[in-house]
């Protein structure tokens, strides 16, 4: 996504250098040749420079500071589904041990459990320490 946001601004920028030549190019054609002219085009095209120097160093500021904004969410989301792992993962533990010594469980509460370990196991990527578990799930009386 950055490396993609990089591109479009250097694509901006390159994409105003060329329209800016372009545009002076073609003034410059319709412009007697004297020497004032010239001179004032000059200084147009020194401002016009600068101006694309700043613009470039306005991009580039703003392409750090999102480096860093996204470098934040992703370690904020990493964080939220560890805890969230963490959480399904002693829930499905506490709900498997109920349901085993009770022998038997509803197919609402099946259901449910099943929904909760595909999402610890599948979506956040948890470990095969519940797979006994639920195993022993699969194999109880549903009613």
């Amino acid at each position: 996504m950055i490396e993609i946001l990089r591109i479009i601004g250097s694509a901006l920028v390159a994409a105003a250098a060329t329209l800016g030549s372009l545009y002076l190019k073609r003034k410059w054609e319709k412009q007697d040749k004297t020497e004032d002219k010239k001179d004032a085009m000059e200084t147009k095209i020194d401002k016009m420079a600068e101006q694309l120097e700043e613009l470039t160093a306005k991009v580039d500021k703003l392409s750090v500071e999102f480096d860093k904004e996204v470098e934040d969410t992703d370690l904020k989301n990493r964080c939220l589904q560890a805890g969230l792992r963490e959480m399904l993962y002693d829930r499905i533990k506490y709900l498997s041990k109920k349901y085993i010594a009770e022998g038997k469980l509803r197919e609402e509460e099946y259901k449910s459990l099943k929904r909760m370990w595909e999402v610890y196991h599948n979506d956040l990527g948890g470990n095969g320490y519940l797979d006994g578990e639920m195993q022993e799930i699969d194999k109880l009386e549903k009613y």
